[in-house]
């Protein structure tokens, strides 16, 4: 092999290296922050929150199972460029842009569909508000939601009248600077005013909307940064 050539091909090589290099890293810093962040969202949202009928669980679980992927992808990358596999990173490099590609299609289709069946949601809450008294889950799904989204019944907080059968909240509808209002919180207006329904529907949709642009945006992140460092593996192995 002509020195100029050998040259040329061992400053490929260096560039290859490089660009895997840094996609690898890259790659494995978004899939731990995918991983966290699927887990905070189930943390926080994938229990009691959930009991009215959005899909946060779903979420959280599409979230860590492609922060898993690429966390995989990621190590594979460095297994490969110890061993100086360049066949191993061409297989890598297609994979990691076939699942940006794929990040990117669910990630506009999640964004198309946002939105949720408003009378399903609807449904739950009645028969969870009917069953508060009685049942724990539907207490504490109640009380998770009112004091988060500082709202209070479905529409207006007199339909907590009726659940308990006199002028009575739950503590869950009281504003924050007046804990355990719940008997005077009518009284003396310390109390959330606004129904559950609206807050519940309107938090879900950004929160899908959200989930859907971080996967189309690291979806594209990671296609760009794939492209040239696989048609450069290609052509060196090509050269083997």
């Amino acid at each position: 092999m002509p020195e100029n050539r050998r040259a040329t091909r061992a400053w490929a090589i260096g560039c290859v290296r490089f660009a895997f290099w840094t996609l690898s890293l890259m790659l494995m810093f978004n899939s731990l922050f995918t991983i966290v962040f699927g887990t905070l969202m189930e943390v926080d949202y994938g229990g009691k929150f959930s009991e009215f009928g959005a899909h946060f669980q779903l979420y959280a679980l599409f979230l860590i199972c492609l922060g898993v992927t690429l966390l995989f992808l990621g190590a594979y990358s460095f297994h490969c460029l110890r061993s100086d596999n360049y066949f191993g990173l061409t297989i890598f490099g297609f994979f990691v842009i076939a699942i940006s590609a794929l990040q990117i299609v669910m990630g506009f289709t999640g964004h198309i569909v946002t939105g949720y069946n408003r009378e399903a949601i609807l449904n739950h809450m009645k028969v969870s508000q009917n069953n508060y008294t009685t049942n724990y889950v539907d207490e504490s799904a109640w009380d998770s939601v009112q004091y988060q989204l500082q709202c209070c019944g479905i529409y207006a907080p007199e339909e907590w009248f009726k659940v308990f059968g006199k002028h009575i909240l739950p503590n869950s509808c009281c504003d924050f600077r007046f804990a355990h209002c719940r008997v005077v919180a009518m009284r003396h207006s310390i109390h959330f005013t606004k129904g559950c329904l609206n807050s519940y529907t309107e938090f879900t949709e950004h929160l899908q909307t959200g989930v859907a642009i971080y996967v189309i945006l690291t979806g594209i992140f990671n296609l760009l940064i794939a492209v040239i460092p696989t048609h450069l593996v290609r052509r060196v192995y090509q050269e083997e």
